[in-house]
């Protein structure tokens, strides 16, 4: 992985951190119905960053004999970037908002 790379990858787990912290905030204090959606808050911006962190993680131009291996590790380390990324913000939220 480039510097680049690392610098957006943190970048977006940021940013995913910071939109599920809000997200649930506006679940545990708002009382509208659209917040109760657990896709809403939990299932949805984690597909968004696992789309981010596969779309920077990619291999381009890779040759083809290698090209399964490093898009296999591609997509592994996008989950775990992204397990990560959401177990941040869900021990933030739930220690901040309650579950």
């Amino acid at each position: 992985m480039t510097r680049k790379q690392l610098l957006v990858v943190l970048s977006i787990a940021a940013a995913y951190v910071v939109t599920g912290i809000v997200l649930y905030r506006q679940r545990a204090t708002s009382v509208a119905k659209a917040w109760d959606s657990d896709f809403l808050v939990f299932a949805l911006p984690s597909v968004i960053a696992f789309v981010a962190f596969t779309s920077v993680l990619w291999p381009r131009g890779t040759p083809p004999s290698s090209a399964v291996g490093a898009k296999v590790r591609a997509v592994a380390l996008a989950a775990l970037a992204t397990a990560i990324s959401c177990w941040v913000y869900i021990s933030i939220a739930f220690t901040r908002y309650g579950t």
